[in-house]
């Protein structure tokens, strides 16, 4: 299967599942934690991983900053029982990589939801940008290869720098 890279640098591909490390390649990411603790899934938010109330879920807000510029906010949960062990080394890294390489899970499609909102004053101050400025907002749920879902995501992306991807059929 032939699969098109974007042409243009520093583009988020909404195609796949490569994370932001991939997708600006030779950039410095870096990743600040904001928050990052281990949850029981209460019913709206077993509702969200699709999973028993009381299942473990971690939830993370990252500041996923590239080349020294706050690029996006993520707020993000990882059910437990499919990823056994998250710690700060990891989360300030490439989670997808961690997942991949590391525990070998197999990924097989996320579901995106892409909308546009203002920015709060929490998240513009994260972003180094106004509140009430434009952001893009991409909410994503990922599922392994068996269809089980592990992740769900929303990532603020500061409109000055974000750029999107696909391939349409």
């Amino acid at each position: 299967m032939f699969i098109k890279p974007p042409q243009k640098p520093d583009t988020v591909y909404l195609s796949g599942t490569r994370g932001v490390s991939a997708d600006h390649d030779g950039k410095t990411i870096v990743n600040q934690l904001i928050d990052f603790k281990l949850l029981e899934a209460d019913e709206a938010l077993a509702k969200r991983m699709l999973c028993q109330i009381g299942t473990p879920i971690y939830y993370i807000i990252r500041l996923r900053i590239v080349d020294s510029i706050p690029y996006a906010v993520e707020y993000t949960y990882y059910n437990k029982e499919i990823v056994p062990y998250m710690g700060h080394e990891i989360v300030e890294g490439s989670i997808f990589d961690y997942l991949k390489n590391d525990l070998k899970l197999s990924f097989g499609f996320a579901d995106k939801y892409i909308s546009a909102a203002k920015l709060n004053v929490y998240d513009s101050q994260l972003l180094q940008l106004n509140e009430g400025d434009p952001s893009i907002v991409i909410e994503d749920n990922v599922h392994l290869s068996n269809g089980v879902l592990f992740n769900s995501s929303k990532i603020i992306y500061n409109y000055q720098l974000a750029n999107f991807y696909m391939v349409a059929q």
